[in-house]
């Protein structure tokens, strides 16, 4: 067949290419709809899988960030349990002490491992987040770091903004949304319509000719892991500008939010004006929740209230919050898992996929199999399109002429793009880039 799939006067790839290409015989490569989604597959997959694979490699060292920092940084995290411990109240005083001067007491973290020091937070008029470690058996400052200076708050930098501060941020966005489109399309592509080969679908091949070794391993990896790509990157997205704000813009709009969050209760005080000592404040905690490691945010004015978020984020089923008065103790405003909205549960659910920790080191190596299969597809495409390039030409697939879209693909393109605003505004661009240079042709015609 000499037949070209492209309208253009200087094609690059036949029939019989593109049916190489996707592993698919001729008669189902001609298909127009299949061609236009292979073409946005390719262009997409050219555009932001350089960006894919800094987020996913920068992603797989933060699926260990806690174990990995235990490790590095175990002489200040880590203890060695004893019989007795020293109260709360001395622990702060002990951490405010090697606080600069200006530093306020914001909040602490109550560990409900025996090896691990006590975390306190303060915030410096100068803007710092200051972390400080106490040994709760002796009181000890086992050593401090500023939120944002450790090797892992890089990482983490990289991995949401690449180093690039609103544009980085909206860049990773846009490439995160695009890719849940590319894993999306690439099912569409891997779907075997008819042919029951299992090389070439289920399993990748070893031997042949070697752009379609290269494609196989592109292909079938991507397929196992397409759903579980598309999990992790979209509960990324919450942690994004465009579609993280609008959701919790959504959770306002909805009353979404527990009625304490919007509306914290405040604290009343007592004749004497004398606020609890800290250890009877975590005593009542311990009394009112089950869980035994907990995040609690001090009173900073007269009439907070202290602020208790227990539970583990990599369990959300196990969180609540709740506040207590810091005179009187009483405890106001508690929200379990079971009382939460489900918009707040899906974003509680976000992190513990995203991240991998639902079910512990099983999940976490799961999570770090997609990251680095990521990788893999990034290198495993860009590879083919070299490999299968013409010569002296750069090999892109040019528009099929005289394509109709079906509704039904309209309509997913449209619920793509209201679900993740940043493709859907490259989408509104990219339509009105071609109209306007097909204006542009129209134009130079005449003249």
């Amino acid at each position: 067949m000499s037949e070209k799939y492209t309208s253009s006067a200087n094609q690059d790839l036949s029939v019989e290419d593109l049916a190489e290409a996707t592993g698919n015989n001729p008669s189902q490569a001609l298909s127009r709809l299949y061609r236009v989604i292979w073409r946005w597959h390719f262009y997409a997959g050219l555009i932001v899988l350089p960006v894919l694979v800094v987020v996913a490699l920068t992603g797989a060292l933060l699926v260990f960030r806690e174990e990995l920092e235990r490790n590095f940084d175990a002489a200040m995290l880590t203890v060695e349990p004893q019989p007795q411990r020293v109260t709360y109240d001395v622990q702060l005083a002990n951490a405010a002490q090697t606080a600069p001067s200006d530093a306020r007491a914001t909040a602490m973290v109550v560990r409900g491992n025996p090896t691990l020091a006590t975390q306190f937070a303060f915030f410096t008029k100068d803007g710092r987040n200051l972390n400080i470690f106490v040994n709760p058996y002796t009181g000890v400052v086992q050593g401090s770091f500023v939120y944002g200076d450790s090797a892992f708050d890089l990482i983490l930098f990289i991995h949401r903004r690449l180093v690039g501060g609103t544009i980085g941020r909206i860049v990773v966005e846009l490439a995160t949304s695009w890719g849940i489109i590319l894993a999306i399309t690439g099912l569409y592509l891997w779907w075997p319509r008819g042919r029951e080969k299992v090389f070439g679908v289920l399993l990748p091949r070893v031997r042949g000719k070697r752009y379609l070794v290269w494609r196989d391993w592109h292909v079938v990896p991507g397929f196992y892991v397409s759903v579980l790509a598309i999990l992790v990157m979209a509960t990324g997205l919450f942690y994004t500008m465009l579609f993280g704000r609008n959701y919790q813009k959504m959770m306002e709009v909805t009353k979404s939010n527990p009625p304490s969050q919007t509306n914290p209760p405040k604290s009343i005080a007592q004749e004497n004006n004398s606020a609890l000592p800290l250890d009877e404040v975590i005593a009542i905690i311990q009394r009112t929740q089950p869980e035994p490691e907990f995040y609690l945010d001090l009173p900073n004015k007269k009439d907070d209230s202290f602020y208790v978020y227990a539970g583990s984020s990599d369990h959300p089923s196990t969180l609540s919050q709740f506040y207590v008065d810091q005179y009187s103790g009483k405890v106001m405003g508690v929200t379990s898992w079971q009382q939460l909205s489900v918009p707040h549960k899906i974003q509680l659910m976000s992190y513990p996929i995203h991240v991998g920790s639902l079910y512990g080191w099983p999940t976490k190596i799961l999570a770090l199999l997609v990251c680095l299969l990521i990788v893999t597809m990034g290198v495993t495409g860009i590879t083919m399109w070299w490999i299968r390039r013409p010569a002296g030409k750069p090999g892109f697939p040019q528009k099929p002429k005289d394509v109709q879209a079906p509704k039904w693909l309209i309509m997913v393109i449209a619920l793509l793009g209201l679900l993740m605003p940043a493709a859907g505004i490259s989408m509104l661009a990219i339509i009105t880039g071609q109209w306007l240079g097909q204006m542009y042709k129209r134009h130079s015609r005449r003249n």
